[in-house]
């Protein structure tokens, strides 16, 4: 899955735009990428993500700080999602 842009929010939440407009593909790029990271927490595989949450184009991904940094989050959530298909 492609990630158009990677948005830091202070140091607890991360947004990854994965398409430039609403609309239906969209919408399903944002399920999708849901899924793959829902099922990742939930599997133990994000250690410290809290929430997700989601727009009409992006995907917010708040996480505890003490328990992973932005970076490491980032590069586990762009490897999970270029995994995933389009």
């Amino acid at each position: 899955m492609n990630i158009l842009a990677v948005r830091p929010l202070a140091d607890r939440a991360v947004t990854f735009d994965l398409a430039d407009r609403a609309g239906p593909d969209a919408a399903a790029r944002i399920t999708a990428a849901l899924g793959l990271i829902n099922g990742a927490v939930a599997a133990g595989a994000l250690p410290g993500v809290t929430e997700t949450a989601a727009s009409f184009s992006s995907l917010t991904v708040h996480y505890g700080c003490l328990f992973t940094d932005q970076a490491t989050l980032v590069a586990q959530i762009t490897a999970l999602l270029a995994g995933g298909t389009d």
